[in-house]
């Protein structure tokens, strides 16, 4: 059950069912209701929910008085307030945000500190490999570096993505992708042209020229 409370007095006794939460207004210090104010709310919902707010409405009898005359059905009436008070996501949902030149990735708000910045070079922005991958939700057990080949395999859900270094083709799954720059070395880290393999793994990427960051964005 939610906390509650009136005028600032707290409500003790409320009642959540299903889809509703019933707050039975009784022995307050004023009859005017100035504020209600839910906090505590939480949700048990499954992978049915549709991906969009969750609204909730305000109604019942204390806001359809008649003189007297109280309306006794507390579903009666139209909802006096309406909110969304909460926004229902992928639990795969990722924002990351890197900017060239800065060793911070902020993650779904979250700041992560990398040891090798993300640069530019041949007009494309290179980014370390394992912060690319583990943003967009790979495993560092699923990040394979093969150092007598100089090979990169990234494995996501039933994608393989291979990467040489010094070679501009990429390997999805055996296919062949021709990229127009190639992964490489820097401080020991191998870093890859960033929109190739975010897109190889399923991420949409954007690019702010003005701030020079990197968007890339998980559903």
């Amino acid at each position: 059950d939610p906390t509650v409370e009136v005028n600032g007095d707290e409500i003790s006794n409320v009642g959540a069912g299903e889809d509703t939460c019933t707050i039975t207004l009784s022995g307050l210090r004023s009859a005017k209701v100035d504020t209600i104010e839910i906090t505590n709310i939480k949700y048990n919902i499954d992978s049915r929910v549709l991906l969009k707010g969750i609204k909730v409405k305000v109604k019942g009898n204390a806001f359809n008085q008649l003189g007297n005359e109280e309306v006794n059905d507390t579903d009666s009436g139209d909802a006096v307030a309406t909110i969304y008070n909460a926004t229902v996501v992928s639990e795969t949902k990722t924002e990351a945000v890197m900017e060239v030149g800065s060793t911070t990735m902020v993650v779904n708000g979250e700041e992560i500190t990398m040891d090798v910045a993300p640069y530019i070079s041949n007009d494309r922005t290179f980014l370390p490999v394992r912060f690319v991958a583990n943003a967009v939700g790979v495993s560092n057990e699923n990040i394979v570096w093969d150092g007598a080949t100089r090979k990169v395999t990234i494995l996501k859900g039933d994608r393989v993505i291979q990467f040489t270094i010094g070679s501009n083709v990429m390997l999805i799954n055996g296919a062949e992708i021709t990229m127009d720059v190639a992964p490489e070395i820097a401080s020991d880290r191998t870093m890859l042209p960033v929109r190739f393999v975010a897109q190889a793994l399923g991420a949409a990427v954007s690019w702010d020229g003005a701030t020079q960051q990197v968007t890339i964005n998980v559903d």
